[in-house]
């Protein structure tokens, strides 16, 4: 079972990952899972930055990484306003 500390670790190296690929800034983690032998975690990142803020845009990426914290995927899962929902489309 993961410890806290190992938990921040995945989701940092999710982060750095993204911040690393797309050269912006993820807003933060929405959503941190472990599903096939794999861990899932979906981050916000400002896409598109708007006056007023409420109109930014925000991207939702899907990384996932095995147990040795390598990146086996990634995805952009989403997009939506700052001010709006996101809810994710079951597959």
């Amino acid at each position: 079972m993961a410890t806290r500390r190992n938990i921040k670790k995945i989701c940092g190296t999710a982060v750095e990952f993204l911040e690393s690929m797309l050269n912006r800034k993820a807003e933060g983690i929405i959503n941190m899972s472990m599903e096939d032998e794999s861990w899932k975690i979906q981050v916000e990142v400002l896409e598109r930055k708007a006056v007023p803020d409420t109109q930014d845009q925000l991207g939702i990426y899907e990384v996932r990484l095995d147990d040795g914290l390598n990146i086996m995927q990634y995805r952009k899962v989403g997009i939506r306003k700052r001010t709006e929902m996101f809810v994710e489309e079951e597959e």
